[in-house]
C-alpha cells in the first residue's frame, strides 16, 4: 500500500534531509526535529533529533549528534495534548448529535435575527428535524406546581358530559368535528383549506348575480364596488355598525337605532360597501369577487388575547362550551399562563393527536395551546377564522384586487383617510367605538404577559404575522410609516420590517 507523501528539506550546504519520521536509511543523516505533513502525530517525535555534519575539510568521518532534550519534552506535552483533547472532542460530538437539531431550532424561533429566519431559509431544516423532541426532555420553563394544583382543582368541578358544542355552530360546516371521544387530529392543510375552497363554490348563484350587476353599476359611474371582509375580535363590530350593508348582520347594532346616527350624515365607505362577509356563518363568499375589499385588522397578539377573553369559559358561564375551549381554558386559566408556560419550548408535533379528557398533563396541554394559538384546532370561531383563514386560498391578496385596512389601534385616523380619499369630508361616526370590549367587566380580563410570554406569542404567532404583514403593505391607504409604526407596535423582534420571514415553527410548513 503506498504511502502518503513526505515533505524533504535541505541543507544550508544543499545536502537532502531524511523524510521527517522515517528512520536513517545509511545515508549519514539523522532525522531532523521538525514534523510537516506527517502522519504519525506524536510518533514522529520519537525521531526527532539535531542534525551535525562534520566538515569534510577537516578530515573528520565521523558524525557528531547532539540529541536535543527539546525532543522529550515535546513529545511529553504532545502525548498530554492527545489524551486531553480526544476525550473533549467526542464529548462535543455527542452534544452536537444528540442536541443538535432542537437547539438550532429553538434559537431560530425564540427571537432575534439568524441566517435561516429569512423567506427560503426553510431548506436547511428538514420537516422530521422542527418537530424533533418536541416530547423530549425537561420543558424549558414548566409551571410552578400551584398552578398544576389550580388545574387539577378545575378539571374537579367538570362534569363529564362537559364537551359538547354550543347550539349556535353548524358542525358540519365549520369542521368543528370534535365529537365526544378520547382524542381528535389536528386540521390538515388540505383539509382546511380544502373546505374552504368548497365553500367558495357553493355561494348562492342569485347573490354571485346581484352583486355582479352592483358591481357593473358602481364601475359604469366611475365609483368603488367594495365588499367589507370582517376578521373576528379586530375592532370588525365597530365598523360594522356604521356600515349599512353590514349593520343588519350582527347583534351588537342597535337596529332600531336610526341610521346614521342623529347628528351624523353617511359615511363614504358606509355608501360604497355592497358586500359584507364575516366568518362561515353566512357564505357570503361572493364578496372576494369584488375589485375592493375593506379588511380590518389588529395586532395579531392583541386579538389573539382579544378572542382568548371572549370565548373564556369563565366569562361566558351561561353558555354550553366547545371541546376546544374545555381543553384550552381548564389548561390555562389565564393569557399570562397561555403565553408563558403553554407556548414554552418547541411546538408538539401535528402527527401526535389532541387528547379530549379530564386532568390532562403539561404536554398534552401545551399540544392544546399550540394548536389554538395557531388556529389549527378551534376554541370555538373566533381563533380558527384569523387572517390565513381569510386571505390564504381566496382571491384577497390576488394582486389585482385592491385592499384597504383600517387599524384597530389607528382606526379613528385610518377612517378619516379613507374618508377623504372617497372623496368624502373626513368627518367620523359619533358611535365609531360603541362596541369596545375592553370595556366589559368579564371575571378574566387581564392581557398582561411577561417579555418571556411575548416572545412566545411571537414566536407561536409567525405565520399570522407575515399574513398580517402582507394585508399592511398591500394596503392602499397606509404609508410606509404607517406600517413601521404597527410593526413597532406589534414588537416582535424579527418582525420589526415588513419583509416576509420563513416561520420554523409554523403548522403549515409542516407536511403531514
Amino acid at each position: 500500500m503506498a504511502s502518503a507523501p513526505h515533505l524533504r528539506m535541505r541543507s544550508q550546504d544543499g545536502a537532502r534531509l531524511p523524510v521527517v519520521g522515517r528512520p536513517t536509511s545509511g545515508n549519514g543523516h539523522h532525522n531532523v526535529g521538525h514534523t510537516y505533513g506527517s502522519k504519525g502525530g506524536c510518533s514522529s517525535v520519537t525521531s526527532s533529533r539535531r542534525l551535525i555534519k562534520s566538515d569534510p575539510t577537516k578530515g573528520s568521518s565521523d558524525e557528531k549528534v547532539r540529541v536535543d532534550a527539546n525532543a522529550s519534552v515535546g513529545k511529553w506535552m504532545c502525548n498530554r495534548m492527545v489524551h486531553i483533547l480526544v476525550p473533549v472532542a467526542v464529548i462535543i460530538l455527542f452534544f452536537v448529535i444528540t442536541f443538535g437539531n432542537s437547539t438550532v431550532f429553538f434559537e431560530r424561533g425564540s427571537g432575534g435575527s439568524s441566517s435561516g429566519s429569512n423567506m427560503g431559509g426553510s431548506a436547511d431544516i428538514s420537516a422530521e428535524s422542527r418537530w424533533s423532541g418536541a416530547f423530549s426532555g425537561q420543558m424549558p420553563n414548566p409551571p410552578p406546581q400551584s398552578i398544576i394544583r389550580a388545574r387539577t382543582q378545575r378539571w374537579k368541578e367538570v362534569e363529564n358530559d362537559e364537551c359538547r358544542f354550543a347550539t349556535d355552530v353548524n358542525e358540519d360546516k365549520t369542521y368543528y368535528n370534535m365529537a365526544k371521544g378520547a382524542w381528535w387530529m389536528e386540521y390538515a392543510e388540505d383539509l382546511r383549506r380544502g373546505h374552504f375552497q368548497s365553500m367558495l363554490k357553493s355561494t348562492d348563484k342569485k347573490r354571485a348575480e346581484a352583486l355582479k350587476r352592483k358591481r357593473r353599476e358602481a364601475l359604469e359611474e366611475g365609483k368603488r364596488s367594495i365588499s367589507f371582509i370582517h376578521i373576528g375580535k379586530a375592532g370588525g363590530t365597530s365598523i360594522q355598525c356604521n356600515i349599512r350593508q353590514a349593520r343588519g348582520y350582527s347583534v351588537h347594532c342597535d337596529k332600531k337605532a336610526p341610521f346614521p346616527a342623529i347628528g351624523d350624515k353617511e359615511s363614504q365607505v358606509s355608501k360604497l360597501i355592497n358586500c359584507y362577509l364575516h366568518s362561515p356563518y353566512e357564505d357570503y363568499f361572493e364578496c372576494f369577487d369584488n375589485p375592493t375589499l375593506l379588511i380590518n385588522i389588529r395586532n395579531p397578539i392583541d386579538r389573539l388575547a382579544s378572542s382568548y377573553h371572549y370565548e373564556h369559559i369563565r366569562n361566558k358561564p351561561k353558555k354550553d362550551p366547545t371541546c376546544g375551549q374545555a381543553m384550552l381554558y381548564r389548561c390555562y386559566d389565564s393569557f399570562y399562563d397561555l403565553a408563558e408556560y403553554g407556548l414554552g419550548g418547541v411546538r408538539p408535533p401535528p402527527t401526535k393527536v389532541l387528547r379530549i379528557e379530564q386532568d390532562l398533563p403539561e404536554e398534552e396541554c401545551r399540544h392544546w395551546a399550540w394548536a389554538t394559538v395557531q388556529g389549527t384546532a378551534p376554541v370555538k370561531c373566533h381563533n380558527f377564522f384569523n387572517y390565513d383563514w381569510y386571505m390564504h386560498g381566496t382571491p384577497a391578496l390576488d394582486d389585482e384586487k385592491e385592499v384597504i385596512a383600517y387599524r384597530t389601534e389607528h382606526l379613528e385616523d385610518d377612517w378619516r383617510r379613507v374618508e377623504v380619499m372617497l372623496g368624502g369630508d373626513g368627518s367620523l361616526p359619533s358611535n365609531l367605538w360603541g362596541n369596545d370590549s375592553s370595556q366589559k367587566d368579564w371575571p378574566v380580563n387581564n392581557k398582561t404577559v411577561s417579555e418571556r410570554g411575548h416572545l412566545n406569542l411571537c414566536r407561536a404567532l409567525c405565520h399570522e404575522i407575515q399574513v398580517y404583514k402582507q394585508i399592511l403593505v398591500r394596503a392602499i391607504n397606509l404609508s410606509n410609516d404607517d406600517v413601521r409604526v404597527s410593526l413597532k407596535e406589534l414588537d416582535c423582534p424579527d418582525d420589526m420590517t415588513p419583509e416576509i420571514r420563513f416561520c420554523p415553527q409554523n403548522y403549515f410548513d409542516y407536511q403531514i
